[in-house]
This record gives C-alpha cells, structure tokens and sequence, in this order.
C-alpha cells in the first residue's frame, strides 16, 4: 500500500490503538506482538514477518523451470541472504618488450649480460563499478499482513 500506517488502519476501519484480538491488518514490521490473533493462533508465530526493505520472492511449489528458487522449497517467511551470481571478467593484458624497471636497472648496474624479455604480462587492476548493491528495479510500498 502507499498509505502510511495511521491512514491504512483509518482506510480499514481498525482501531487506533492496536489490540491482537481485534485489530484485522498490521504493518509487516516484525514488531508487534500478535500471539492472540487468528494468524498467531494458526501460525504459532508470536510476530508477522519484517518486511521492510525486503524483495518478497514466491514459493516454489514445485516449480522446476530455470526461474524456481535454487533453495527449493524453504520455510514460508524464511529469510535468503543476498548474492551475486558467479560470472568472470576479462582484462586486458600488457604484451610486449619489459619496461626497464627497477629489477632491469638492477641487472645492469651490476654488469649482469640479457636482453629485456621478449614478452610479458602485466596484473591490470579491474576497478570496481556500479552502486552499492545488486537490485531490479522497485518501488517503495508498505507491507500489511491481516492477522484478524
């Protein structure tokens, strides 16, 4: 919903101040004690899951396909934590004559006989792109759980 609590209990027709026996919808914000209402009593839970900030993923119920989740069939209202999916990068190699660097110059400082190589391979730092986190697009909303 894009209704702030206070206005969704209005909407709803619930009482402004919160009672497990009676009040019908509460925000999913795992704070509330809810061990006296339908859904407590059904679900042996004493909070309804926090939802905030959370992307809700469906049961697999047997599905199979390529987009089922790869943990099977978890607990309903268990948490997954987040992962990236495994993939590789390729860079960029740096393949000619060595540089005289610092061991080079050693060498012939010290009368040691070569040529610089004929090839070699330089480490290439791959610097870090994107934001902070991996995410589809979204929409903020507020979760609410009837438990009356």
């Amino acid at each position: 919903s894009l209704l702030p609590p206070a206005l969704f209990a209005d909407q709803v027709n619930d009482p402004t101040v919160f009672d497990p026996r009676t009040t019908k919808w509460v925000i999913a914000d795992g704070k509330l004690d809810i061990t006296l209402s339908k859904y407590g009593q059904l679900t042996n839970k004493r909070f309804v899951p926090d939802l905030r900030g959370m992307f809700l993923r469906g049961m697999n119920e047997g599905r199979s396909d390529s987009y089922k989740d790869p943990d099977q069939n978890r607990q309903v209202g268990s948490f997954q934590s987040d992962m990236t999916k495994s993939h590789s990068h390729n860079a960029n190699l740096k393949l000619g004559a060595e540089p005289l660097g610092q061991h080079a110059r050693s060498k012939q400082a010290a009368g040691a006989h070569g040529s610089p190589s004929d090839s070699w391979v330089s480490d290439e730092l791959i610097s870090n792109s994107g934001g902070i986190e991996t995410r589809p697009k979204n929409v903020s909303v507020y979760f609410y759980i009837k438990i009356n």
